[in-house]
């Protein structure tokens, strides 16, 4: 495997990124867990032991350089790329003029009853309020009144 090839070949694909996506895509190719400097890695395997430190090395060398240039791309990409719209401070206070200014709303809970109360109310049912009648014995210590007479 020509490790300089494959330089030469990052280094004209990284000069063609113009978009985000393609600069993924480089990312993928290259530097991906399936890329390329991972097939230069697997490739360090056969070669022979005598030339595996000089190779390793080179390889090393290689990927610490395509990763700054990586990286200097990407803040170079995004340096160039304009916010679609102006920031927004979540925090700056509100500029709501008082006569548009609304005091509140209905709890969705309080909403969604009140609608389940029409429903049923269309349907015949009728709404009864007061307290509700429990029963049963809790762990002995209070007896309510289920099925007294």
């Amino acid at each position: 495997m020509d490790l300089q090839q494959l330089q030469a070949d990052a280094q004209r694909d990284l000069a063609a990124v113009t978009s985000a996506e393609q600069l993924e895509t480089f990312r993928i190719k290259y530097l991906g867990t399936r890329g390329q400097l991972k097939a230069a890695s697997d490739f360090l395997r056969s070669v022979p032991p005598e030339e595996k430190r000089v190779f390793g090395q080179q390889l090393n060398a290689l990927k610490q350089r395509l990763s700054q240039d990586f990286e200097s791309r990407k803040a170079a990409l995004e340096a160039t790329v304009r916010p679609a719209a102006p920031l927004l401070d979540v925090t700056e206070p509100g500029r709501l003029a008082f006569t548009d200014y609304q005091p509140g709303v209905v709890h969705v809970i309080s909403q969604t009853i009140d609608s389940l109360t029409d429903l049923f109310g269309r349907m015949g049912f009728g709404i009864a309020r007061g307290p509700e009648l429990l029963g049963g014995s809790y762990g002995g210590q209070i007896t309510l009144g289920i099925g007294l007479k």
